[in-house]
């Protein structure tokens, strides 16, 4: 009986020899076998090289003082293990956990029926719980074997067995090997006390830091308002002016609606971590938070609602940040209490490292969380309202990806072009109006969501002005600083050329036809006036005598004449066009407008028709430019991308 044993024993460490430690594999142990037999030797390893070192464990007298009880238990309980190995010590039985624990501290007793063997202990728990380790009483036995392998040297610099030697003292000839690898593993997942740096396992008096952040944690995911305002205290720094990104302001998991001001300027709402959201879930939370935040500011409507963004978390991605966050506050609750605790070195620096690491796990999971932006629409001024969802990635602060995209994908618009303007008037605006007013339009753009959703009044204004200073004006709009009522004129029109410098509520934008058709009639006026015969003869009249010569001279010709020759019959057609053309220096935009409706949308309509049009110009200054206008003048030149732009001494 004794050689079979030792064969299968040697068999099975051969045939799983990376499982066990290499000297098992070498003939002198199927010696050590045969010498302790019917004990296992790692079992005299155990009790000479670790026990004996304790104070008062006699290396002779103590062993066989507990191998006496050790086998008495197993003799009555009819053990049917082919060695007495560590694993068969049963911690269980009150005079044998008394020999194990009379050497050591008391806290020792509480420990074992806990985390190593007893009716209450984890071990027996997870064996009854888990039926292929509870065949072989995997948990229970790995347990004991983990407590005479590591108990007596719990306080040493370096504490611990390595998990081949825990197989070792466990598994027998015919059972799974793998089985006790993941009793293992379940133990020390579950244990208070045990402990494990990478393949070190070992049992201390000291609490296992892991479990009890575990334990704390658990309790923080029960009662999440904790969690909360953890993620909001982050989230705060967003309305930072520097992390805003194209938004005016930032308003961070507001729970009432009175708290999102109604203004005209850009906002965006990073919904509460309660509101959150699924793709294409029109139901959501976070759906329902923001038609309330869209539609009211505490008990009355929502006037600019064109201004309003929102930002809500990932459902699922939540789930995943909250975990993270209760092990984050768990960790620095230990930190707090490393007195109460008495931390060693080993485990405040562990908690030092774990607080660090999830200080920036959870940074980072906010950035994934909050990735659905919503956004209001409404395609038809007469249609509903519908909801685009868009996923933002990247990097820096939520607000600035999330402006980013949505600057992107034109959802937000910082900078808008007089062209990009007009095509908006023209779609909805302006719709049997000659004109608009500035107010009209800052009342229009924050308040109606079929238009676009502009960052605030300033970008309007620099539209109109951007549309204003085009020569050629059809593409975009006239400006006038007012309208005459009475008079059923514009006050001081400009087509071309610029805006006023001011622009008031009451400026107008105006469409260039009825702008046009306004400086003609006030130039036939003008004509009139200085009596220009109605033939167009530009030439003034002769002086009869009867009243003094007029000193004040003619108005100045926009444009000068264009000499065209007149075709001559049977010749081959023209194929290109050049001319030159002296304008009015104070009235560019009029003469220039001239000249495109009456010569170029002529050459331009033809097939194929290219047209080049360069502006010279050249100004003489006899009193010389003062810096501030060099400075104007140069950096705006370089801004509308001229060719050469230079100021000169002579």
């Amino acid at each position: 009986a004794r050689d079979a044993t030792i064969n299968a024993f040697a068999k099975m460490y051969r045939d799983h020899s990376g499982e066990f430690p290499s000297e098992t594999c070498e003939g002198r142990y199927r010696e050590d076998l045969r010498s302790s037999y019917p004990f296992h030797p790692e079992l005299f390893r155990r009790l000479y090289d670790d026990w004996s070192t304790l104070d008062k464990f006699q290396r002779t007298r103590g062993v066989l003082r507990l191998l006496a009880k050790v086998v008495h238990r197993l003799w009555e309980s009819q053990d049917s293990g082919l060695l007495v190995m560590p694993a068969s010590v049963p911690m269980d039985d009150h005079a044998v956990k008394s020999e194990l624990t009379r050497y050591l501290d008391d806290v020792w007793e509480p420990i074992i029926s806990q985390d190593v063997d007893g009716p209450n202990s984890m071990p027996l728990a997870l064996d009854q719980e888990i039926r292929h380790l509870g065949r072989y009483s995997a948990c229970r036995r790995v347990s004991r074997a983990l407590y005479i392998g590591t108990a007596p040297g719990a306080d040493n610099a370096t504490p611990g067995v390595g998990a081949e030697r825990l197989r070792l003292a466990c598994a027998q000839p015919g059972e799974t090997v793998a089985t006790f690898g993941d009793a293992l593993r379940r133990i020390s997942e579950k244990g208070q006390y045990i402990h494990q740096d990478g393949n070190r396992y070992w049992l201390s008096t000291r609490p296992n830091l892991n479990r009890t952040a575990e334990d704390r944690a658990a309790q923080l995911a029960r009662e999440p308002e904790d969690l909360y305002l953890e993620l909001l205290r982050r989230l705060g720094a967003e309305n930072d002016k520097k992390n805003r990104g194209e938004f005016m302001g930032v308003h961070v998991a507001p729970l009432d609606t009175a708290i999102v001001p109604d203004e005209p300027t850009a906002r965006l709402v990073i919904l509460h971590p309660k509101h959150s959201h699924k793709r294409k879930r029109p139901d959501s939370l976070a759906r329902k938070a923001a038609e309330e935040f869209l539609n009211h500011r505490g008990g009355s409507p929502r006037i600019n609602r064109n201004m309003l963004v929102f930002l809500a978390a990932d459902e699922k991605e939540l789930e995943s940040l909250l975990k993270v966050t209760a092990s984050f506050l768990a960790w620095t609750s230990i930190l707090k209490d490393k007195q109460s605790l008495n931390l060693d070195q080993f485990q405040l620096a562990q908690a030092e490292s774990k607080t660090r690491d999830l200080d920036r796990t959870v940074d980072l999971r906010i950035g994934a969380t909050w990735i659905h932006a919503l956004t209001p629409v409404q395609l038809d001024p007469a249609g509903d309202v519908t909801w685009e969802e868009t996923r933002i990635t990247g990097d820096g602060s939520l607000a600035k990806r999330t402006s980013a995209r949505l600057v992107l994908d034109e959802a937000l618009l910082p900078k808008v072009g007089g062209t990009r303007l007009r095509m908006t008037l023209d779609q909805v605006l302006w719709k049997g109006r000659d004109h608009v007013t500035l107010a009209e339009l800052t009342e229009w753009f924050p308040r109606y969501l079929y238009l676009p959703r502009l960052k605030n009044r300033e970008t309007l204004v620099d539209a109109i002005r951007d549309g204003a200073i085009a020569l050629i004006v059809d593409d975009t709009f006239a400006v006038a600083e007012a309208f005459d009522e009475a008079a059923g004129r514009y006050v001081g029109l400009r087509v071309g050329g610029g805006a006023p410098s001011v622009l008031s509520g009451s400026a107008c934008i105006v469409k260039p036809a009825v702008a046009r058709k306004q400086q003609e009639e006030e130039e036939r006026k003008r004509k009139e006036a200085a009596g220009v015969a109605s033939t167009g003869d530009d030439s003034p009249p002769p002086d009869s005598g009867d009243h003094p010569p007029t000193t004040e001279p003619p108005p100045p010709r926009d444009i000068s004449p264009l000499p065209t020759p007149p075709p001559v019959a049977g010749s081959k057609k023209p194929r290109a066009f050049v001319g030159s053309v002296k304008l009015n220096g104070l009235r560019v935009g009029k003469s220039a407008g001239r000249i495109a409706d009456e010569v170029l949308s002529h050459l331009a309509a033809l097939p194929g028709a290219t047209v080049d049009v360069t502006l010279e110009i050249n100004v003489q200054i006899p009193e010389g430019a003062d810096d501030d206008v060099v400075r104007t003048v140069s950096e705006n030149a370089n801004t509308l991308k001229f060719d050469h732009a230079s100021f000169e001494d002579e």
